[in-house]
């Protein structure tokens, strides 16, 4: 009778021992599939020697039918599973090491997915409890204790920064973010809603900002943008030209170098705007060929930008002497020297005369009425002030013989210095 033609109603509970069949005579083609079950099987009766390599199949085992009684100790091995043959089910709990020899090397190809739960893993004992376990680079893994953190000076809202110290963070209390988003460096509190990020220097010294770039080729900036659009706005320092720039609507406006100040995008040096100051001086008046008058309500005021002075100067006669139709109404020390020019007449200038010698006026050269302007020498500090006469060619003529005590002198006008 063929072997095929036995089926299992034909073979007598634990009939099949070890001694009935030769080695590695049983294969996969021999077994009908779930025919092998516990009652047909004697304990241990089935050895490695008498399984022919990946004979055994999933199909084959009935599940939970191999049990620890059916399994030889160390009979199991890498060579006798099919890959995805172990499964879940086919693992009773009560497999354990002494089944599978040292050397087996079960791989992940034999282990069908999921197979492996957690119930099949070790649980540990007390002192692993509260460890992980850890890969050790190619050797055994090992339980290790999680080493705990300590942070100093822990609190609401503060930055946290690493120590010279394992295991061991710092809260910084100088350095905060609170719950609205807003970064505090040495402050606690914001001044305004609006305030989103704000620093306060060392106690006693000066609060520095610094932007440092890399090189001597690149920009330093603060930069303004619409809503993370484009620059609209920005404050840049050029360290290759050492200028410093303000820029609006997306242009340069301003800038600012060694030369002064400059307007859009403007790099020339000339039309650098480089002085402005306020200040006072002593307006001096005197009859020509005389000394300065004494003067009372005496009035010296300037302004200085760049190249243009505005002065304003004046006050009331104490006394005049001295005066004849040869001699002029002078003044002297202004502020700066006018700009020099090459005009033989100087540069004209309103002023107002009052309280004038009536006498005076009639004796001088020409007719009345006169107009009386002033004129400022080219690269001098002082200048003349002549009345114009009324009739002829209405040139200029000497006017000392129109001032007297409490006659008073007043001018403002602008100039030119190259000072």
């Amino acid at each position: 009778m063929a072997l095929t033609q036995i089926s299992t109603a034909g073979v007598k509970d634990d009939a099949v021992t070890t001694a009935k069949i030769a080695d590695l005579v049983v294969t996969v083609n021999e077994l009908a599939a779930t025919s092998v079950t516990n009652a047909k099987v004697a304990t241990d009766a089935i050895g490695a020697g008498n399984l022919q390599s990946n004979a055994v199949e999933t199909a084959k085992i009935l599940n939970a039918n191999v049990t620890t009684d059916k399994i030889a100790n160390g009979a199991v091995t890498t060579a006798k599973i099919a890959d995805d043959a172990v499964t879940g089910v086919k693992i009773a709990s009560e497999i354990d090491n002494s089944h599978i020899t040292s050397s087996a090397n079960i791989a992940g190809s034999k282990l069908a997915d999921n197979s492996v739960t957690l119930a099949k893993l070790t649980h540990g004992d007390g002192s692993s409890d509260g460890k992980f376990l850890r890969a050790n680079n190619g050797a055994d893994p090992s339980f290790e204790t999680v080493t705990s953190t300590t942070i100093n000076g822990n609190a609401d809202n503060r930055v946290i920064t690493g120590s010279g110290s394992a295991n061991t963070l710092n809260g910084e209390s100088n350095v905060t973010i609170n719950s609205d988003g807003d970064l505090l460096v040495g402050r606690t509190t914001t001044i305004d809603t609006s305030e989103c990020f704000g620093i306060k220097g060392p106690n006693g010294d000066h609060a520095t900002f610094g932007i440092t770039t890399d090189g001597t080729t690149n920009f330093g900036i603060i930069a303004f943008n619409d809503n993370d659009a484009n620059f609209r706005g920005q404050i840049r320092y050029s360290h290759s030209s050492d200028v410093m720039q303000f820029h609006t609507a997306g242009s340069e406006r301003i800038n600012l170098s060694a030369d002064g100040l400059k307007f859009n995008g403007d790099t020339a040096a000339a039309n650098a705007l480089d002085d402005y100051e306020e200040g006072t001086y002593t307006a001096h008046f005197n009859v020509e060929g005389q000394s300065n008058m004494s003067m009372s309500g005496r009035v010296g005021l300037y302004v200085k930008v760049g190249q243009m002075v505005t002065v304003m100067g004046g006050g009331t006669c104490s006394g005049v002497g001295g005066a004849n139709t040869g001699t002029a109404i002078q003044f002297t020390n202004l502020p700066f020297p006018a700009h020099n020019t090459s005009s033989g007449f100087g540069h004209p200038f309103p002023v107002k005369l009052y309280n004038l010698d009536s006498s005076g006026l009639s004796n001088m050269s020409g007719s009345q009425p006169y107009s009386f302007l002033g004129r400022l020498f080219t690269d001098n500090t002082g200048g003349r002030i002549e009345g114009e006469k009324a009739d002829g060619a209405q040139n200029a003529v000497n006017s000392a013989l129109c001032l007297s005590s409490n006659s008073e002198i007043q001018y403002m006008f602008t100039y030119r210095t190259d000072a």
